[in-house]
């Protein structure tokens, strides 16, 4: 799943609902910016809204 693969791609971990249009991503903010996370998510086409 691309979007899968875009949030490990920045070391965050994710669970991903193509159903429900929703994504909940863990991550570690000393090691990942969370707008490293959105942009990763964004090149594959995604719209992004943080909550």
């Amino acid at each position: 799943m691309r979007i899968s693969k875009a949030i490990e791609s920045v070391g965050a971990k994710g669970e991903v609902s193509l159903e429900k249009k929703t994504a909940v991503v863990e991550f570690d903010p000393e090691k990942t910016r969370l707008e490293d996370i959105v942009r990763a998510i964004e090149r594959y086409g995604y719209e992004v809204e943080v909550e």
